[in-house]
């Protein structure tokens, strides 16, 4: 199964795309599905000044939109994987 988008489109509906499918002998049970998502936050090393660019660059992925959100998925649907990444 794909589904195609493009980023300048609204946020794709997961779970309508999912169902869309159910024709072609697809059938998900939406509360018996679980989603895998990784998620980085970004954190300041210690020693020295941060660039400004990287200062920025934080603060933008602070207030990026959250995957849930974006997909439109359930957070209780979500296994979510994570990292840090120092700048």
């Amino acid at each position: 199964m794909s589904a195609q988008g493009s980023h300048e489109e609204e946020s794709p509906d997961l779970p309508s795309i999912l169902e869309g499918h159910e024709e072609n002998g697809l059938a998900f049970d939406m509360m018996q599905t679980t989603f895998f998502l990784s998620h980085q936050t970004f954190v300041s090393r210690q020693k020295g000044g941060m660039a400004r660019w990287k200062r920025h660059f934080g603060r933008l992925s602070r207030n990026s939109l959250q995957a849930t959100a974006y997909f439109g998925i359930l957070p209780n649907w979500v296994v979510e994987l994570g990292m840090q990444v120092q700048l």
